[in-house]
């Protein structure tokens, strides 16, 4: 961790059993001399059975995205259920509720940003605060949200730079892909995505043919 980042900041929550988790300790400071977003912090954090968030206000745009895992959002006085590819998006003006569900506690990513244009990314994006949306390909978001963390830890202006251009990216994906909140996933279709996803990142590095072809789609099912 560079003198840039921590990994502990007052509103991270403790009711989890691991994280990979970054802060940025003078965010203000940059925030004042950056005309980008500027990403203040994030992770990914495996929530116990009693993980709960409950806070009136944070002072940042925030974006969530669930791996693995059930639980509940509740954001304008409305409560969501959360599953594997459910994202949510809330700013300072929404109170908000989170919590996991104890026989499956969520494995989530999260990150919060401020700066002159985070606001007007999510307008361009129609990623309005308060609302839960559905991305079918949760594995290619997750992957993503991966190298935002990656990035981010090392801690340095090129590698934030990185991590910013990466959660946009996820953000995009996020808006292009949406679907309804209520939109279940099929098992058998992503199951595919799973495979689709294994064979186009690792097909060159394992040579050509259908031998190849064969073995990397075991290897993909058997992740499943």
């Amino acid at each position: 961790m560079s003198e840039f980042m921590t990994d502990q900041a007052d509103y991270f929550s403790s009711q989890v059993l691991r994280s990979r988790r970054f802060y940025l300790r003078d965010w203000r400071a940059m925030k004042s001399g950056s005309e980008r977003l500027l990403l203040v912090g994030g992770g990914c954090e495996w929530c116990a059975p009693d993980y709960r968030i409950d806070r009136q206000r944070l002072p940042f745009l925030a974006f969530e995205f669930v791996a693995r895992g059930r639980g509940w959002v509740q954001m304008l006085g409305v409560e969501q259920e959360l599953g594997v590819g459910h994202a949510f998006f809330y700013d300072p003006t929404v109170p908000h509720v989170i919590h996991a569900d104890g026989a499956e506690p969520m494995v989530k990513y999260f990150f919060n940003y401020t700066g002159k244009l985070a606001q007007k990314l999510h307008d361009d994006l129609r990623l309005s605060s308060g609302t839960v949306l559905r991305v079918m390909e949760a594995t290619r978001i997750s992957s993503l949200l991966e190298e935002v963390i990656d990035h981010a830890l090392r801690g340095t202006v090129l590698s934030l730079r990185c991590a910013v251009a990466a959660l946009e990216h996820a953000l995009t994906l996020c808006a292009d892909a949406r679907r309804a909140p209520q939109v279940r996933v099929d098992a058998a279709y992503a199951t595919y995505l799973k495979c689709r996803d294994y064979l186009l990142r690792h097909y060159l590095a394992r040579g050509q043919g259908l031998p190849c072809v064969c073995g990397l789609l075991f290897q993909a099912v058997s992740k499943v």
